[in-house]
């Protein structure tokens, strides 16, 4: 049955008598047994119990009827590793048996041999250490002592586990050396920080009891396990065991870190009730993260508790008999599922001499579903691979073609058995640089571009991109390459010309750019500096003085009057003045912007010019609230008191128009239209922040994004260059301003200085 299986890597030996099997065991080496207790010569659990005396270490599997059913189990429960029913069990079952029999044993053998070397490393080596050895839990309290602790220090371990450390060094430790309190204050600054190594000397005075010598003290913090946050603390004498102490310390911590770091996920049980239930005394870090569970949420909890599903997945079972019988089992991949994981697991179960139940296990789900999917897409794969327009074959390291695609085959059908460089180029040796030559010596993914006169067929010259992937073995030696090849002769001729293109397109557009827009900085530069020069000079000379004229004709004519009362002339002469003044203003505001003026700073507060500000403006417009909100906790800045007072000015000026307007303008009877402008100032990051806010008419978008430049104005009378001055006033200060408004709602302009 089992010779029959195809893909069996048995050497199947059989013998139909127990004497035979017993003299055939004696002389040759064999790794399992599969028993018939039903021989001429023996029958029952007697034959078993021969051929377990005879090869107590080989694996035995019982091979029975149904009627000696209870028979069989009894064998399992003396060391036999599995049974199979006569009638009910084929190869493949057979044969995963004997495996999985096999590797049970030798699990089991490396545990055991593993945990002797654990409980070696204790009693064996470290107790009987030259060098002494403190371990203390996270609250500096002893943990254990060695005897070389014992000795070195005059203390009994009895006495001090379970101290705290820190007492034990001023009563008991610390006044044999000689500089006692230098030894206190480097040991307690370990407890203090306990996140770093420390390594110093300290001598020892003699007594009436004690030689004198040195030790070595040598501490780290312990970052893992039962004792993460605590300290462990070696004392050697550095004449005689300093090496051997800091070898056997290394050799303890790569020990530690292994386990603690290992892949598989670990679970420890102990058990209730004769084995009724089992409840987890301790899960390590993988398990942690292969089922998404933390160890302090299990610790204490039933293993029927915490895996709800597990009696049908059948662990339970094995958890029972192993605790039963003492023998390891191996659980074989199966598929577990509940409310909060789902995944194939692979168990080996086995109990500890203290009588507790370990479960070593994997999650292969990952591996399962990629077995699956391998075997759903190999045709597919096949297919593609068939079906790709590029030439992919296999090679072994001397460049012979083991298998290829249909496009390489339809460039030449003969080319399986021969060097890839004879198949597809003609020649003997292989290509200059060739990619796959070079992944073969360097193991790495090689890839290139080359040019070929001629290819087998293929009609002229032609380009070819060449990649080389090497295929290694599970030592990670080359033993070959995939190679893909591209036939890229159009695209490199292509890209030539596309090249030429290109770098004539980039001059011409870069000359053009540079045309572009130096003809058009002077443009701008051109029509600004024109109007606003010929503005100036006309203002300066030409309007200011008949501005003079009249302001003294009109002053003339009042004193003419003298006491005399006429409306209407009255009227028409307040006019006058009133149009004088606006013109005046128009032609500082044309002087300010164009020509300025020297700065005078000052260093202070700004708030004060604020308050100033606001009680100059005595005029405020009807219905229109002017209201302040100032911070008292701003930083002083350098500003130009004269100028900032203009820009105050200037905010609130425009506010009051535009609130103004709205006034005149508002028609809804069911609502009240209440105008304000409020002043706030606040601090900002590295100085202050000035705002002017009011509740008119606002601008849209447009008009938004021209408002500070200069001559532009949305007002039916007015120069354009209030907030241009403005801005060119704020810039002067390093500052920046910010306009926010929204039509038909308000308008905030913002002032940033830096302090």
């Amino acid at each position: 049955m089992i010779s029959e299986i195809d893909g069996a890597t048995f050497d199947l030996e059989r013998v139909d008598r127990l004497s035979d099997g017993l003299k055939h065991l004696s002389e040759k080496d064999v790794h399992v047994v599969l028993i018939d207790l039903n021989l001429p010569d023996s029958a029952g659990l007697d034959t078993f119990k021969k051929v377990r005396a005879k090869v107590p270490e080989v694996p035995i599997v019982i091979f029975t009827g149904l009627d000696d059913n209870k028979i069989a189990i009894k064998c399992v429960r003396r060391g036999a590793q599995d049974y199979l029913l006569k009638g009910k069990v084929d190869g493949d079952l057979a044969l995963r048996k004997l495996l999985y029999s096999i590797e049970r044993k030798k699990a089991r053998k490396a545990l055991q041999e593993s945990e002797g070397r654990y409980r070696s490393l204790i009693n064996d080596v470290l107790d009987t250490s030259d060098v002494g050895i403190f371990i203390l839990d996270s609250e500096f309290k002893v943990v254990w002592i060695n005897h070389s602790t014992e000795k070195f220090f005059g203390l009994k371990r009895e006495y001090v586990i379970g101290k705290d450390k820190r007492q034990l060094i001023r009563k008991r430790i610390k006044d044999i050396f000689e500089d006692p309190e230098t030894f206190k204050q480097k040991v307690f600054a370990t407890y203090d920080d306990n996140t770093y190594i420390e390594n110093f000397g300290c001598h020892v005075l003699p007594d009436k009891d004690r030689e004198e010598y040195w030790l070595e003290h040598w501490s780290q913090p312990i970052r893992s396990g039962l004792f993460k946050g605590g300290r462990i603390e070696h004392y050697s004498n550095i004449t005689r065991r300093k090496k051997a102490e800091e070898s056997l310390l290394k050799s303890e911590i790569r020990f530690r870190e292994l386990f603690n770091n290992m892949s598989s996920g670990v679970a420890v049980y102990k058990a209730k009730e004769d084995g009724k239930d089992f409840i987890f005394a301790d899960f390590n870090h993988a398990g942690e993260k292969l089922d998404g569970i933390m160890r302090e949420d299990l610790l204490g909890r039933s293993v029927l508790e915490v895996f709800p599903r597990v009696r049908d997945f059948g662990f339970f079972d094995v958890l029972q008999r192993v605790w039963n019988t003492g023998k390891s089992e191996h659980f074989p991949i199966s598929f577990y599922k509940d409310e909060r994981i789902i995944g194939w697991r692979e168990n080996y179960v086995y109990k500890l001499p203290s009588g507790e139940i370990v479960a070593v296990y994997d999650d292969v789900t990952e591996r399962m579903q990629a077995e699956e999917s391998l075997r759903v897409s190999e045709a597919q794969k096949q297919a593609l691979l068939d079906g790709s327009p590029d030439m992919i074959v296999q090679i072994d390291r001397n460049m012979k073609i083991l298998w290829a695609n249909k496009t390489a085959l339809d460039m030449n059908p003969d080319a399986l058995g021969l060097t890839c460089h004879k198949a597809f180029v003609g020649q003997e040796e292989p290509c200059e640089d060739c990619p796959c030559k070079k992944a073969v010596d360097t193991g790495q993914i090689e890839m290139g571009v080359k040019y070929q006169p001629a290819v087998v067929g293929i009609e002229g010259e032609s380009y070819w991109e060449d990649i080389g992937v090497p295929i290694k073995d599970i030592d990670g030696k080359v033993v070959g390459v995939i190679e893909i090849a591209r036939n890229v002769t159009e695209r490199k001729q292509a890209e030539k010309e596309l090249a030429k293109y290109r770098n004539h397109l980039e001059e011409l557009v870069k000359e053009r750019t540079r045309d572009l827009e130096a003809a058009h900085e002077e443009l701008i530069k051109s029509e600004r500096l024109s109007v606003l020069g010929r503005l100036t000079a006309t203002v300066s000379h030409d309007i200011r003085n008949p501005l003079g004229v009249i302001r003294s004709s009109s002053f003339y004519i009042q004193r003419k009057l003298g006491g005399a009362e006429d409306e209407k002339i009255t009227k028409h002469l307040n006019r006058i003045e009133k149009q004088i003044d606006l013109c005046d203003t128009i032609v500082g505001d044309l002087l300010e912007y164009t020509r300025g003026r020297a700065s005078e700073v000052i260093y202070g507060e700004i708030n004060p010019l604020l308050e100033e500000v606001m009680e100059e403006i005595t005029t405020t417009p009807e219905q229109v609230a002017l209201v302040s909100e100032l911070s008292p906790e701003l930083p002083m800045i350098h500003f130009d008191k004269d100028k900032m007072r203009r820009v105050m000015i200037n905010l609130v000026q425009n506010a009051f128009k535009a609130v103004t307007l709205r006034r005149d303008m508002w028609n809804d009877e069911e609502d009240t239209y209440q105008p304000f402008v409020k002043i706030t100032s606040s601090q900002a990051d590295n100085g202050i922040r000035i705002e002017v806010e009011d509740n008119g008419t606002g601008m849209d978008d447009e008009i938004a994004r021209h408002a500070f430049e200069p001559l532009f104005t949305n007002w039916a009378c007015g120069t354009g260059l209030g907030l241009a001055i403005v801005k060119k006033i704020v810039e002067e200060h390093g500052g920046s301003v910010l306009l926010e408004s929204i039509a038909d709602h308000g308008t905030k302009v913002i002032v940033r200085v830096e302090s």
